[in-house]
């Protein structure tokens, strides 16, 4: 059987276990009960999903060495695009237009439990596989990779708390795996929220949750009031984590030397065309750097505190934090030719974190700010580069310097109300319910070389700006009972437009970067939800790496 004629029957297979899930998800109740004085609740989420790829690679995109056309000259004295497009397009080579990239099937299960004297506790986890992903059509994927895509359980937040009271004032503890979040970002990274490390595979996963998206860690947590209108929290993480990435090989894979399942650093040796990875067919001179283990931070070192103040509707924040970077950045090992031997994901530690926030309303307005300040913020460079110079002159070569880095966030949340335009329009179009959602974010770093002396990592090797901003705004209406049924239906719109500068690692700005995502919803009682998603990226030049990987998916599931 052909490869698109098997995508068509697995695409079939999951359409049909879409139609299933709707059927027996009527019937579904969630599971409450009481013993010996302990009340609790057992929630089950099941879920199918797939993905299918709406246009090919784009030659720009894919390395020299690999059939490609990606430049070979960057901004950067030295530096040589093509490198970076061989060490990343494995993903966007393993799956054409047309091809199912994703076929997930996934279970999330929520115990809660609530005892006498202010005790409870939460635990939840989650597993999924995907029957879709490994069928590659150019390069397979490695083992630790193919471990996330067989099927596989994780567990995510599983705590005790205790709520009591001291000097008249309500205070919580809570220890074990969960999740701290602090400031009033939305949508963009890089703000006062990063005590969790981010799960970027679970947003490329249909039917995922956003309680599966930020990663628990293991912590400490503690929050009391102090007077009617001040409170205060504070943490201490008792084991690092890191961001996971999208398994290399994957369709949103965007590395092959950062994920599950990296590679070697391959070299590109396209004037002689016979270079490339371990994938380029022909392939009879491969230069490549090994990778070795990661040099991860110490567990301990991680903590913050924060204190509230709330006058009438309106809310202040002021927040510290010390953490370990959970972004890694690529270092290397060398000789006294420069010439790297091995290399490494490395890991900023230490770094300090000051802010401030603030959430109201204004009129039917829900609005929040806030603005972060880091004495030391890790920044990319490529320390191979050869005009790097003392960034590449020893045997441990770094792959970031530092940077101060201030950045500040707006958001805007409002619900459609009667008499007023959007709510009128609402009226109109036949929606019951609507609500329009914006963020805006900018990043600056004050003191970012930008006179080509320093080998700043982006993926077309230009320099990145001290300034950059961007927004991302999400619409949505809710038509009930469609059709007399008892499913109610909500279209969705989420456009992101990255408008002035790119950011230093590409992070959370690219100029000109945009990308549109359509969504329609239908939820029966609750209990069964089909999701229809389409995105569109385009924008950004070869910094991109998402510009030529539209797709649209589908997804079912069930709560009980």
């Amino acid at each position: 059987m052909s490869y698109s004629n098997k995508a068509f029957l697995r695409a079939s297979v999951a359409a049909g276990a879409i139609l299933a899930g709707l059927s027996w998800g009527t019937q579904a109740h969630a599971a409450d009960f009481t013993y010996g004085g302990i009340s609790g609740s057992f929630d089950t989420t099941l879920s199918i999903g797939f993905q299918q790829r709406l246009e090919n690679a784009s030659c720009k995109s894919i390395s020299r060495d690999n059939g490609g056309c990606s430049r070979i000259v960057g901004e950067v004295p030295g530096s040589n695009p093509d490198i970076n497009n061989l060490n990343a397009d494995s993903g966007n080579l393993n799956y054409k237009k047309g091809d199912i990239v994703s076929l997930v099937y996934k279970g999330t299960h929520d115990l809660s439990l609530k005892g006498p004297d202010g005790w409870s506790a939460l635990v939840r986890g989650t597993w999924s596989g995907d029957a879709m992903a490994g069928d590659t059509r150019r390069t397979a994927l490695e083992h630790e990779a193919k471990l996330l895509m067989n099927p596989h359980a994780e567990l995510l937040d599983a705590y005790v708390s205790k709520s009591f009271t001291w000097a008249g004032n309500n205070a919580k503890i809570k220890v074990g795996n969960q999740v701290v979040s602090w400031g009033e970002d939305i949508f963009i990274p890089g703000g006062i929220n990063v005590i969790n490390a981010i799960d970027f595979r679970k947003l490329h996963v249909p039917g995922t949750q956003l309680k599966e998206v930020f990663k628990p860690a293991p912590m400490i947590y503690a929050s009391t009031g102090l007077t009617d209108n001040l409170s205060a929290e504070a943490y201490y993480q008792v084991m690092w984590n890191s961001y996971t990435f999208d398994p290399v090989g994957t369709f949103f894979s965007t590395s092959d030397v950062v994920g599950p399942g990296r590679r070697h650093f391959f070299l590109p040796a396209s004037a002689g065309g016979n270079g490339g990875d371990e994938g380029t067919p022909g392939a009879t001179n491969q230069t490549f750097v090994p990778g070795v283990s990661p040099h991860n931070p110490r567990n301990s070192g991680q903590f913050g505190a924060a204190l509230r103040y709330r006058l009438g509707i309106t809310e202040v924040g002021a927040y510290y934090l010390h953490y370990h970077d959970k972004l890694p950045q690529v270092s290397f090992t060398g000789t006294t030719a420069q010439t790297p031997t091995t290399f490494f994901n490395d890991y900023g530690e230490d770094r300090d974190l000051f802010g401030v926030s603030a959430n109201s309303r204004l009129g039917p307005v829900a609005v929040g700010a806030e603005l972060s300040y880091r004495p030391r913020d890790s920044v990319a460079i490529d320390p191979t580069v050869p005009a790097s110079g003392r960034y590449s002159i020893g045997t441990y070569n770094r792959g970031f310097v530092e940077e101060k880095k201030w950045q500040g966030h707006v958001t805007a949340n409002y619900l459609f109300e009667p008499n007023t335009v959007l709510g009128n329009l609402q009226d109109r179009i036949g929606a019951t319910d609507g609500y329009f959602l914006v963020e805006a974010a900018a990043a600056y770093y004050p003191n970012l070389a930008r006179d080509r002396s320093v080998p700043y990592l982006l993926p077309n090797y230009s320099i990145p700006d001290r300034f950059s901003w961007g927004y991302i705004a999400e619409i949505g209406v809710v038509y009930p009972e469609v059709f007399g049924s008892s499913v109610n239906m909500t279209p969705v719109i989420d456009f992101s437009h990255d408008v002035q500068g790119t950011t230093p690692n590409a992070l959370p700005f690219i100029q000109d970067r945009m990308s549109l995502a359509l969504g329609l919803n239908f939820n029966y009682q609750d209990r069964a939800k089909l999701a229809l998603t389409y995105v569109n990226y385009w924008g950004g030049g070869d910094n991109n790496l998402m510009r030529d990987r539209d797709f649209w998916g589908a997804s079912v599931s069930t709560s009980f």
